[in-house]
């Protein structure tokens, strides 16, 4: 991002692109057509200027909603939509409510409130729970806000807004390319919940290995050394169940897709599982380890093996946890809470690398046995299985980074705290998403 005017990367490079200059060498032009140019000038100026203001304003909401105050922010914001909801006509969105609410209360701006109110909307079907507000709330903010700098959210998330459309037309500069998503789209979180590319990079780099392999189950034999994993790309978030769901509707076998449904869904007329009310963008749980690999091979992706699965946790540093090494309270969906959380309800669990809810949630299955070998081919219902992370049900000292537990194939589909996500080499994702 491009600075202008002395502020931080307000608007993309584009904005010194050389439209605004006119050379000294030029010759003079007409009255009217100076008068032209003041004016295309003047407009010009009067868009970048409110490109900037919104900028600004953006960026204080970010601050306020990913920062160290932001459990705070969303216990105001879950009072303020309470509050709306209440003076809200049957009849009326409360949503939609709670957003212009926001903006009266001088929570947030009018962009960031109608966005967090659309995320929010989508993932409860349209409900409000009011018992369950600051979670739906924290996961609204993780779509709304996909990137760890303000900088990458204002090029990744932003750019549908009117005003950038405005300012390349005036400049004459190409329309952006479509993304096929609407604003809504976006501020509804399916990038979070759909989009198979949404995966972050994890480069190449040492993990530190102690005797043992770590707390928990131990690797009997295993001692201490130093491993270089290779890159590879990392998903954002747990496979929701929005995600499973999707793929579960192109399974072409009915006996596949019995097999890989999850516990408690049912199935409508066409044969197709239906996802739970309200949880479109919960961790998919209840599923069997070849039901997580099907998926993965679905989308050109893998399970990851255990030492993937901690480097992307712990980052150089070897963090205990995914923000450091010493617990915070409310940092992660962990320590006896009732239930997973909609993915990124915590946004303060968020690894060195970008990847959300590695503490807390769901525990996550990798493609490793337990005794430290990768898998390879089919699993056995007797084998065991690595699974790493924290879950809801977790104390707060299971759920570091460096526990790891053992879990059979099929035992993941009796527990509500097993999930997963996917994995991809540098080169494949390259490849395949073309970034």
């Amino acid at each position: 991002m491009a600075t202008v005017n002395g502020r931080r990367g307000l608007l993309s490079a584009f904005l010194l692109s050389g439209a605004l200059l006119i050379p000294l060498s030029a010759p003079a032009p007409s009255a009217r057509a100076a008068t032209t140019e003041d004016d295309k000038a003047t407009d010009l100026d009067s868009l970048r200027q409110q490109m900037e203001d919104l900028y600004l304003q953006v960026e204080r909401d970010f601050k306020s909603l990913a920062g160290k105050k932001s459990a705070d922010r969303l216990k105001e914001l879950a009072a303020s939509a309470q509050k709306a909801a209440k003076g809200a006509g049957k009849d009326a969105d409360a949503w939609t409510a709670a957003a212009k609410t926001w903006v009266e209360d001088k929570l947030l701006g009018s962009t960031i409130a109608n966005r967090l109110a659309d995320s929010a909307r989508a993932a409860t079907d349209g409900e409000m729970d009011m018992d369950a507000l600051t979670d739906v709330l924290g996961a609204a903010v993780a779509a709304v806000f996909p990137e760890k700098t303000m900088d990458g959210n204002w090029d990744k998330a932003f750019q549908d807004l009117p005003i950038v459309s405005k300012w390349r037309a005036a400049s004459g500069l190409e329309p952006l390319p479509d993304s096929g998503k609407g604003p809504g789209d976006t501020a509804g979180g399916k990038a979070v919940v759909l989009d198979p590319s949404d995966m972050v990079l994890v480069p190449k780099g040492k993990l530190a290995i102690p005797e043992g392999r770590g707390r928990g189950w131990p690797v009997l034999g295993q001692k201490a050394e130093k491993r270089t994993v290779r890159a590879f790309y990392i998903d954002r978030t747990e496979v929701t169940c929005a995600a499973y769901a999707d793929f579960l509707g192109k399974v072409r076998r009915k006996k596949d897709r019995e097999r890989w449904t999850p516990k408690g869904w049912k199935v409508g007329e066409d044969g197709i599982p239906l996802v739970p009310a309200g949880l479109a963008m919960h961790p998919v749980t209840g599923i069997s380890y070849d039901g997580a690999a099907a998926f993965a091979d679905h989308h050109d992706k893998r399970l990851p093996h255990e030492d993937e699965w901690e480097r992307a946790a712990r980052g150089d540093e070897g963090r205990l946890y995914p923000w450091g090494d010493a617990w915070q309270e409310g940092a992660a969906v962990a320590g006896g809470i009732e239930g997973p959380r909609p993915v990124g309800s915590a946004p303060v669990d968020t690894s060195p690398y970008g990847a959300l809810d590695m503490s807390g949630n769901v525990s996550e299955v990798c493609a490793t046995y337990v005794d430290g070998k990768p898998v390879k081919g089919k699993v056995k219902d007797t084998d065991q299985l690595v699974r790493r992370g924290g879950n809801f049900q977790d104390s707060i000292e299971d759920a570091t980074n460096d526990y790891r537990y053992a879990t059979g194939p099929s035992s993941m589909a009796r527990t509500d705290r097993v999930g997963f996500r996917c994995v991809m080499d540098e080169r494949a994702y390259k490849r395949k998403f073309k970034k």
